[in-house]
Protein backbone atom coordinates (compact mmCIF):
# COMPACT_ATOMS: atom_id res chain seq x y z
CA UNK A 1 0.00 0.00 0.00
CA UNK A 2 1.19 3.22 -0.82
CA UNK A 3 1.64 6.38 1.87
CA UNK A 4 -1.66 8.89 1.99
CA UNK A 5 -1.39 12.28 1.07
CA UNK A 6 -1.06 14.07 4.67
CA UNK A 7 -2.48 17.43 5.57
CA UNK A 8 -2.51 19.46 8.36
CA UNK A 9 -5.21 20.59 10.89
CA UNK A 10 -5.43 23.99 9.00
CA UNK A 11 -6.12 22.38 5.73
CA UNK A 12 -8.86 20.05 7.00
CA UNK A 13 -10.47 22.96 8.73
CA UNK A 14 -10.82 24.91 5.46
CA UNK A 15 -11.52 21.57 3.69
CA UNK A 16 -14.44 21.44 6.42
CA UNK A 17 -15.28 24.98 5.56
CA UNK A 18 -15.69 25.17 1.56
CA UNK A 19 -17.17 21.72 1.62
CA UNK A 20 -19.79 22.87 4.37
CA UNK A 21 -20.03 19.90 5.74
CA UNK A 22 -18.24 17.02 7.99
CA UNK A 23 -19.05 14.01 5.69
CA UNK A 24 -15.74 12.10 5.13
CA UNK A 25 -16.85 11.84 1.16
CA UNK A 26 -17.00 15.59 0.80
CA UNK A 27 -13.83 16.41 2.72
CA UNK A 28 -12.04 13.75 0.94
CA UNK A 29 -12.55 14.90 -2.29
CA UNK A 30 -11.33 18.61 -1.11
CA UNK A 31 -8.36 17.22 0.13
CA UNK A 32 -7.72 14.48 -2.39
CA UNK A 33 -7.21 11.46 -0.22
CA UNK A 34 -9.33 8.60 0.97
CA UNK A 35 -12.51 8.26 2.71
CA UNK A 36 -10.61 6.02 5.03
CA UNK A 37 -8.11 8.49 5.88
CA UNK A 38 -11.03 10.98 6.76
CA UNK A 39 -12.46 8.32 9.09
CA UNK A 40 -9.30 7.71 10.74
CA UNK A 41 -8.34 11.29 10.92
CA UNK A 42 -11.61 12.56 12.43
CA UNK A 43 -11.34 8.83 15.07
CA UNK A 44 -8.03 10.46 16.41
CA UNK A 45 -8.20 13.89 16.27
CA UNK A 46 -12.12 14.66 18.70
CA UNK A 47 -10.23 18.12 19.64
CA UNK A 48 -9.72 18.92 15.72
CA UNK A 49 -13.16 17.41 15.40
CA UNK A 50 -14.98 19.98 17.74
CA UNK A 51 -14.03 22.77 16.85
CA UNK A 52 -14.73 22.07 12.85
CA UNK A 53 -18.40 21.17 14.10
CA UNK A 54 -18.36 24.49 16.34
CA UNK A 55 -16.99 26.32 12.73
CA UNK A 56 -19.81 24.79 10.65
CA UNK A 57 -22.45 26.20 12.74
CA UNK A 58 -21.01 29.60 13.25
CA UNK A 59 -20.97 29.81 9.23
CA UNK A 60 -24.77 28.39 8.75
CA UNK A 61 -26.47 30.61 11.73
CA UNK A 62 -24.29 33.84 10.63
CA UNK A 63 -26.89 36.10 8.86
CA UNK A 64 -27.33 39.80 7.94
CA UNK A 65 -29.72 40.51 11.33
CA UNK A 66 -28.42 43.93 11.52
CA UNK A 67 -28.68 47.29 9.97
CA UNK A 68 -24.59 47.00 9.14
CA UNK A 69 -23.19 45.10 5.87
CA UNK A 70 -19.75 43.52 6.54
CA UNK A 71 -17.11 45.74 3.88
CA UNK A 72 -15.79 43.50 0.73
CA UNK A 73 -12.37 42.10 2.80
CA UNK A 74 -15.07 41.35 5.63
CA UNK A 75 -17.46 39.11 3.18
CA UNK A 76 -14.73 37.69 1.72
CA UNK A 77 -12.92 36.76 5.04
CA UNK A 78 -16.50 35.39 6.20
CA UNK A 79 -17.58 33.04 3.52
CA UNK A 80 -14.84 30.37 2.01
CA UNK A 81 -17.63 29.94 -0.36
CA UNK A 82 -16.87 33.38 -1.50
CA UNK A 83 -13.06 33.00 -1.52
CA UNK A 84 -13.89 29.71 -3.47
CA UNK A 85 -15.66 31.64 -6.15
CA UNK A 86 -12.74 34.39 -6.11
CA UNK A 87 -10.48 31.39 -7.25
CA UNK A 88 -12.24 30.05 -9.85
CA UNK A 89 -13.32 33.23 -11.68
CA UNK A 90 -9.20 33.68 -11.35
CA UNK A 91 -9.22 30.70 -13.32
CA UNK A 92 -11.42 31.98 -16.10
CA UNK A 93 -9.09 35.01 -16.17
CA UNK A 94 -11.55 36.99 -14.69
CA UNK A 95 -10.07 40.90 -14.28
CA UNK A 96 -9.51 41.85 -10.46
CA UNK A 97 -12.13 44.65 -10.50
CA UNK A 98 -14.75 42.59 -12.14
CA UNK A 99 -14.38 39.99 -9.33
CA UNK A 100 -14.89 42.47 -6.32
CA UNK A 101 -17.33 44.34 -8.30
CA UNK A 102 -19.57 41.18 -8.33
CA UNK A 103 -18.69 40.50 -4.72
CA UNK A 104 -20.06 43.75 -3.65
CA UNK A 105 -23.43 42.15 -5.70
CA UNK A 106 -23.76 39.53 -3.89
CA UNK A 107 -22.71 41.24 -0.55
CA UNK A 108 -25.38 43.87 -1.58
CA UNK A 109 -27.91 40.97 -2.36
CA UNK A 110 -27.42 38.73 0.54
CA UNK A 111 -27.51 42.16 3.26
CA UNK A 112 -30.91 42.97 1.68
CA UNK A 113 -32.28 39.38 1.40
CA UNK A 114 -30.78 38.97 5.14
CA UNK A 115 -29.69 35.81 3.99
CA UNK A 116 -25.69 34.02 3.47
CA UNK A 117 -23.97 33.44 0.31
CA UNK A 118 -24.89 29.28 1.27
CA UNK A 119 -28.44 29.98 1.21
CA UNK A 120 -29.21 32.92 -0.98
CA UNK A 121 -31.65 30.50 -3.99
CA UNK A 122 -31.71 30.88 -7.34
CA UNK A 123 -35.82 31.81 -6.77
CA UNK A 124 -34.60 34.68 -3.95
CA UNK A 125 -32.29 36.00 -6.34
CA UNK A 126 -34.47 35.93 -9.30
CA UNK A 127 -37.25 37.57 -7.54
CA UNK A 128 -34.92 40.60 -6.54
CA UNK A 129 -33.17 41.22 -10.24
CA UNK A 130 -37.35 41.40 -11.40
CA UNK A 131 -38.14 43.35 -8.40
CA UNK A 132 -35.17 46.19 -9.59
CA UNK A 133 -36.62 45.49 -13.23
CA UNK A 134 -39.83 46.91 -12.29
CA UNK A 135 -38.93 49.51 -10.13
CA UNK A 136 -36.75 50.92 -12.80
CA UNK A 137 -39.33 50.78 -15.55
CA UNK A 138 -41.77 52.29 -13.14
CA UNK A 139 -39.15 55.03 -12.23
CA UNK A 140 -39.18 54.11 -8.87
CA UNK A 141 -35.60 54.69 -6.32
CA UNK A 142 -34.01 51.12 -5.81
CA UNK A 143 -31.39 50.48 -2.65
CA UNK A 144 -28.20 51.71 -3.16
CA UNK A 145 -25.99 48.85 -4.63
CA UNK A 146 -29.14 47.12 -6.39
CA UNK A 147 -29.83 48.49 -9.73
CA UNK A 148 -31.16 45.97 -12.48
CA UNK A 149 -27.98 46.39 -14.48
CA UNK A 150 -25.71 46.41 -12.06
CA UNK A 151 -26.42 43.24 -10.21
CA UNK A 152 -27.35 40.80 -13.40
CA UNK A 153 -23.51 39.95 -14.05
CA UNK A 154 -22.57 39.32 -10.57
CA UNK A 155 -25.79 36.99 -9.49
CA UNK A 156 -25.00 35.14 -13.05
CA UNK A 157 -21.81 34.34 -12.13
CA UNK A 158 -22.38 33.21 -8.81
CA UNK A 159 -25.05 30.74 -9.83
CA UNK A 160 -23.53 29.75 -13.01
CA UNK A 161 -19.60 29.06 -11.73
CA UNK A 162 -21.25 27.75 -7.74
CA UNK A 163 -24.35 25.90 -8.58
CA UNK A 164 -23.79 25.29 -12.41
CA UNK A 165 -26.89 26.78 -13.31
CA UNK A 166 -26.78 27.47 -17.01
CA UNK A 167 -27.36 30.77 -19.15
CA UNK A 168 -30.02 29.65 -20.50
CA UNK A 169 -32.12 28.26 -17.10
CA UNK A 170 -30.80 31.70 -15.74
CA UNK A 171 -32.23 33.75 -18.88
CA UNK A 172 -35.92 31.66 -18.54
CA UNK A 173 -35.58 33.24 -14.33
CA UNK A 174 -35.28 36.50 -15.85
CA UNK A 175 -31.28 37.00 -14.72
CA UNK A 176 -30.64 37.31 -18.46
CA UNK A 177 -27.14 39.29 -20.14
CA UNK A 178 -28.92 41.52 -22.46
CA UNK A 179 -27.14 44.49 -23.34
CA UNK A 180 -28.38 47.58 -20.89
CA UNK A 181 -30.44 50.35 -22.63
CA UNK A 182 -28.06 53.05 -23.92
CA UNK A 183 -24.99 50.61 -24.15
CA UNK A 184 -22.50 52.83 -25.87
CA UNK A 185 -23.74 55.97 -24.41
CA UNK A 186 -20.11 56.45 -22.29
CA UNK A 187 -18.35 55.43 -25.14
CA UNK A 188 -18.71 58.25 -26.74
CA UNK A 189 -17.14 60.18 -24.01
CA UNK A 190 -14.13 62.17 -25.54
CA UNK A 191 -11.16 63.55 -24.53
CA UNK A 192 -10.76 66.48 -27.13
CA UNK A 193 -7.50 67.55 -28.70
CA UNK A 194 -7.77 71.00 -26.37
CA UNK A 195 -8.03 68.84 -23.59
CA UNK A 196 -5.60 66.59 -24.12
CA UNK A 197 -3.26 69.57 -24.05
CA UNK A 198 -3.91 70.95 -21.68
CA UNK A 199 -4.06 67.66 -19.74
CA UNK A 200 -0.05 68.02 -20.25
CA UNK A 201 0.25 71.38 -18.67
CA UNK A 202 -1.78 70.52 -15.33
CA UNK A 203 -0.73 66.62 -14.86
CA UNK A 204 1.50 67.99 -11.65
CA UNK A 205 -1.22 69.93 -10.13
CA UNK A 206 -3.47 66.76 -10.41
CA UNK A 207 -1.10 64.71 -8.95
CA UNK A 208 -0.35 67.41 -5.62
CA UNK A 209 -4.69 67.83 -5.35
CA UNK A 210 -5.02 63.85 -5.06
CA UNK A 211 -1.83 63.75 -2.79
CA UNK A 212 -3.68 66.38 -0.38
CA UNK A 213 -6.98 64.53 -0.60
CA UNK A 214 -5.27 60.70 0.31
CA UNK A 215 -2.41 59.89 2.45
CA UNK A 216 0.43 59.01 0.64
CA UNK A 217 2.86 59.09 3.32
CA UNK A 218 5.35 56.79 1.95
CA UNK A 219 5.81 58.02 -0.83
CA UNK A 220 9.19 60.62 -1.08
CA UNK A 221 9.97 63.20 -3.29
CA UNK A 222 11.15 60.83 -6.38
CA UNK A 223 7.69 58.49 -6.11
CA UNK A 224 5.81 61.80 -6.49
CA UNK A 225 7.85 63.05 -9.24
CA UNK A 226 7.32 59.29 -11.11
CA UNK A 227 3.74 59.71 -10.46
CA UNK A 228 3.63 62.60 -12.25
CA UNK A 229 5.49 60.85 -15.31
CA UNK A 230 3.20 57.97 -14.97
CA UNK A 231 0.13 59.14 -14.90
CA UNK A 232 0.82 61.71 -18.24
CA UNK A 233 2.71 58.55 -19.87
CA UNK A 234 -0.09 56.10 -19.04
CA UNK A 235 -2.91 58.70 -20.77
CA UNK A 236 -0.66 58.73 -23.69
CA UNK A 237 -0.34 55.35 -24.22
CA UNK A 238 -3.74 54.37 -23.91
CA UNK A 239 -4.72 56.70 -26.29
CA UNK A 240 -2.28 55.45 -28.91
CA UNK A 241 -3.27 51.92 -27.77
CA UNK A 242 -6.77 51.65 -26.64
CA UNK A 243 -4.95 49.17 -23.96
CA UNK A 244 -7.51 48.58 -20.85
CA UNK A 245 -5.84 50.16 -17.64
CA UNK A 246 -5.90 46.71 -15.58
CA UNK A 247 -3.69 45.28 -18.43
CA UNK A 248 -1.56 48.44 -18.60
CA UNK A 249 -0.86 47.96 -15.16
CA UNK A 250 0.26 44.54 -15.72
CA UNK A 251 2.41 45.02 -18.68
CA UNK A 252 6.42 44.10 -17.70
CA UNK A 253 9.21 46.09 -18.75
CA UNK A 254 11.68 43.47 -19.77
CA UNK A 255 8.57 41.23 -21.36
CA UNK A 256 10.45 38.97 -23.80
CA UNK A 257 7.41 39.88 -26.25
CA UNK A 258 7.91 43.29 -26.61
CA UNK A 259 9.18 44.42 -29.88
CA UNK A 260 11.07 47.91 -29.32
CA UNK A 261 13.26 48.09 -32.59
CA UNK A 262 13.49 50.79 -35.53
CA UNK A 263 10.71 52.99 -36.33
CA UNK A 264 8.12 50.33 -35.01
CA UNK A 265 7.30 49.47 -31.38
CA UNK A 266 4.97 46.61 -29.91
CA UNK A 267 3.92 46.92 -26.53
CA UNK A 268 3.08 42.77 -25.70
CA UNK A 269 -0.27 42.86 -23.43
CA UNK A 270 -2.80 40.35 -21.84
CA UNK A 271 -6.40 41.40 -21.50
CA UNK A 272 -7.77 39.35 -18.59
CA UNK A 273 -10.93 40.96 -19.16
CA UNK A 274 -14.34 39.73 -19.94
CA UNK A 275 -13.64 36.56 -21.94
CA UNK A 276 -10.24 36.96 -21.27
CA UNK A 277 -6.64 35.65 -21.55
CA UNK A 278 -6.55 37.45 -24.97
CA UNK A 279 -2.69 38.81 -25.87
CA UNK A 280 -2.63 42.37 -27.58
CA UNK A 281 0.60 43.23 -29.84
CA UNK A 282 0.11 46.91 -29.19
CA UNK A 283 1.67 48.75 -32.42
CA UNK A 284 3.47 52.27 -31.63
CA UNK A 285 5.13 54.32 -34.12
CA UNK A 286 5.00 58.01 -35.01
CA UNK A 287 4.06 60.43 -32.05
CA UNK A 288 2.81 57.18 -29.80
CA UNK A 289 6.58 55.38 -29.64
CA UNK A 290 8.28 58.75 -28.96
CA UNK A 291 6.13 59.71 -26.24
CA UNK A 292 6.80 56.15 -25.12
CA UNK A 293 10.37 56.49 -25.86
CA UNK A 294 10.41 59.64 -23.96
CA UNK A 295 8.76 58.56 -20.39
CA UNK A 296 10.82 55.18 -20.59
CA UNK A 297 14.15 57.14 -20.75
CA UNK A 298 13.28 59.89 -17.97
CA UNK A 299 11.56 57.26 -16.04
CA UNK A 300 14.30 54.27 -15.52
CA UNK A 301 17.22 56.81 -16.58
CA UNK A 302 17.79 54.76 -19.92
CA UNK A 303 19.54 56.76 -23.26
CA UNK A 304 17.19 56.50 -25.79
CA UNK A 305 19.00 54.39 -28.25
CA UNK A 306 19.61 51.82 -25.53
CA UNK A 307 16.25 51.32 -24.08
CA UNK A 308 15.86 48.28 -26.84
CA UNK A 309 18.91 46.94 -24.92
CA UNK A 310 18.70 47.95 -21.82
CA UNK A 311 15.09 47.14 -20.76
CA UNK A 312 15.45 43.82 -21.58
CA UNK A 313 17.83 43.64 -17.87
CA UNK A 314 14.97 45.72 -15.80
CA UNK A 315 12.33 43.30 -13.87
CA UNK A 316 9.52 46.14 -13.26
CA UNK A 317 6.23 47.31 -14.73
CA UNK A 318 6.26 49.35 -17.35
CA UNK A 319 4.47 52.01 -14.34
CA UNK A 320 6.07 51.23 -11.35
CA UNK A 321 4.88 53.28 -8.97
CA UNK A 322 1.28 53.21 -9.84
CA UNK A 323 0.74 49.77 -10.50
CA UNK A 324 2.87 49.12 -6.75
CA UNK A 325 -1.06 47.74 -4.98
CA UNK A 326 -4.26 48.91 -4.85
CA UNK A 327 -3.53 52.25 -2.86
CA UNK A 328 -1.63 53.32 -5.92
CA UNK A 329 -4.29 52.84 -8.53
CA UNK A 330 -6.87 54.43 -6.14
CA UNK A 331 -4.31 57.36 -5.95
CA UNK A 332 -3.89 57.34 -9.82
CA UNK A 333 -8.01 56.89 -10.21
CA UNK A 334 -8.31 59.97 -7.93
CA UNK A 335 -4.89 61.82 -9.45
CA UNK A 336 -6.82 61.18 -13.14
CA UNK A 337 -10.34 62.16 -12.31
CA UNK A 338 -8.45 65.43 -10.93
CA UNK A 339 -6.92 66.16 -14.05
CA UNK A 340 -10.09 66.00 -16.22
CA UNK A 341 -11.57 67.93 -14.08
CA UNK A 342 -9.27 70.54 -14.08
CA UNK A 343 -8.83 70.42 -18.19
CA UNK A 344 -13.21 70.29 -18.48
CA UNK A 345 -13.37 66.74 -19.70
CA UNK A 346 -16.88 64.97 -18.71
CA UNK A 347 -16.28 61.43 -18.74
CA UNK A 348 -17.49 58.72 -16.27
CA UNK A 349 -14.91 56.16 -16.02
CA UNK A 350 -11.56 58.25 -15.95
CA UNK A 351 -9.31 55.97 -17.33
CA UNK A 352 -11.32 54.12 -19.82
CA UNK A 353 -12.26 57.28 -21.17
CA UNK A 354 -9.11 57.37 -23.56
CA UNK A 355 -9.82 53.71 -24.58
CA UNK A 356 -12.78 55.35 -26.12
CA UNK A 357 -11.53 58.86 -27.37
CA UNK A 358 -9.08 56.44 -29.46
CA UNK A 359 -11.64 54.42 -30.45
CA UNK A 360 -13.61 57.69 -31.82
CA UNK A 361 -10.60 59.41 -33.29
CA UNK A 362 -9.62 56.15 -34.98
CA UNK A 363 -12.56 56.09 -36.93
CA UNK A 364 -13.21 59.43 -38.30
CA UNK A 365 -8.98 59.48 -38.43
CA UNK A 366 -9.27 55.78 -40.91
CA UNK A 367 -12.56 57.10 -42.61
CA UNK A 368 -14.52 54.43 -40.41
CA UNK A 369 -11.88 51.80 -41.09
CA UNK A 370 -13.28 49.20 -38.29
CA UNK A 371 -11.19 46.09 -39.17
CA UNK A 372 -7.97 47.92 -38.42
CA UNK A 373 -8.91 49.73 -35.86
CA UNK A 374 -10.09 46.76 -33.60
CA UNK A 375 -7.02 44.65 -34.69
CA UNK A 376 -5.18 47.92 -32.89
CA UNK A 377 -7.09 48.95 -30.40
CA UNK A 378 -7.70 45.45 -29.14
CA UNK A 379 -11.28 44.39 -29.46
CA UNK A 380 -12.01 41.18 -30.69
CA UNK A 381 -14.52 41.66 -33.68
CA UNK A 382 -15.68 44.92 -34.74
CA UNK A 383 -19.36 44.26 -33.53
CA UNK A 384 -18.35 46.43 -30.35
CA UNK A 385 -17.14 49.28 -32.34
CA UNK A 386 -19.58 49.45 -34.73
CA UNK A 387 -22.16 49.20 -31.39
CA UNK A 388 -20.38 51.22 -28.87
CA UNK A 389 -18.73 54.06 -31.64
CA UNK A 390 -21.16 54.27 -34.11
CA UNK A 391 -22.35 52.78 -37.56
CA UNK A 392 -20.22 53.92 -40.81
CA UNK A 393 -21.69 56.93 -42.31
CA UNK A 394 -23.45 57.28 -45.40
CA UNK A 395 -20.98 59.34 -46.92
CA UNK A 396 -17.94 56.95 -45.69
CA UNK A 397 -19.88 54.23 -47.61
CA UNK A 398 -20.76 56.48 -50.99
CA UNK A 399 -16.52 57.30 -50.64
CA UNK A 400 -15.60 53.49 -49.92
CA UNK A 401 -18.07 51.91 -53.13
CA UNK A 402 -16.60 55.40 -55.54
CA UNK A 403 -12.85 54.44 -54.81
CA UNK A 404 -13.78 50.36 -55.15
CA UNK A 405 -15.18 51.41 -58.96
CA UNK A 406 -12.04 53.17 -59.85
CA UNK A 407 -13.34 56.63 -59.24
CA UNK A 408 -11.69 60.16 -57.47
CA UNK A 409 -12.17 60.37 -54.15
CA UNK A 410 -11.52 63.19 -52.10
CA UNK A 411 -9.00 61.67 -48.88
CA UNK A 412 -10.80 62.66 -45.45
CA UNK A 413 -8.39 60.65 -43.04
CA UNK A 414 -6.36 62.97 -41.22
CA UNK A 415 -3.40 62.14 -38.59
CA UNK A 416 -4.07 60.82 -35.63
CA UNK A 417 -2.50 62.82 -33.02
CA UNK A 418 -2.25 63.54 -29.29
Amino acid sequence: MGFENKFSEKDFLLAVRRARSLSDAKIAERLGVNRSTIWRYKRDNPKIVKEAEKLLEANTNTAYLSKTKPTTEEFIERYPIIQEWIEMQQKNDVGNETMISRVRIINNVCHHLKTTPEALSLEQASDLVYEMKERKEAGEPVPKGLSFYYIRDGVRSWFMLMHQMSAQILSTKGVHAKASEGTGTMARERITKEQRALFEQIVGQAVRIALKEMSMDHWGYEDIKNAELELKAIAEFMYYTANRIESTHNIKLNDPDHILAGDHWEIHTLDKGKGGGLHWQKPLIGDGKDRLEDYISKRFNIEKDMIPIKARDIDSYLFPTLSEDAKARRFEDLAMKTAHQLTGAKVTMQNHAWRHTFAQDWLHASDWNYELGAEIGGWSSTETMKKCYGKISKDAINRGLRRAMGQTVEDVTYELKW
